[in-house]
């Protein structure tokens, strides 16, 4: 199963995992939502990071996932503690964070940048969301988009809609 994942780049958290100072990503819910219950070990992670409209710039692989039971906000920011030193959050993050009922913390390997790419008809661009994707091939537009050099070389020709 494929996953975009979007991220807030005031946290840091794709330029982490890129770097390697970060091997686990954490999202929260209220209830038992996605990505709750619906990521697994050797799962892809697709990742968004910035830009409108954002663009899927780096992935990597699921290497195990850690789904929280119900939690207090003093069990959950326990919780954050107990997996620190992989998540490597900031205060503003673990303030966030342990306000969320249910805790997913999801290890990643093989996390690399890609050739950026855009997605059809995929409402995303929210950080911390998480969408399910399927197969990422069948969602694909485009590579990068062409600048405007491009654009002016090569123009749309291609009927208004309506027409």
């Amino acid at each position: 199963m494929d996953h975009l994942v979007c991220t807030d780049e005031s946290t840091g958290e794709l330029k982490g995992l890129i770097r390697g100072t970060r091997t686990m990503i954490v999202r929260g819910v209220g209830e038992r939502e996605a990505p709750y219950g619906t990521v697994d070990s050797g799962d892809t992670l697709f990742f968004t990071s910035g830009g409108t409209p954002p663009s899927v710039c780096a992935k990597a692989v699921v290497a195990r996932v850690v789904s929280s039971g119900w939690l207090t906000e003093k069990r959950a920011a326990a919780h954050l503690a107990r997996y620190q030193h992989q998540l490597r959050l900031t205060k503003n993050e673990i303030k966030r964070w342990s306000k969320s009922r249910y805790l997913v913390l999801i290890a990643v390997d093989s996390v690399a940048r890609i050739t950026p790419f855009t997605l059809d008809g995929v409402g995303y661009g929210c950080e911390d969301d998480w969408l399910l994707i399927g197969d990422i091939e069948e969602a694909k537009v485009a590579a990068v988009p062409p600048g405007p050099s491009q654009e002016r070389a090569h123009p749309d020709t291609s009927p208004a809609l309506g027409e």
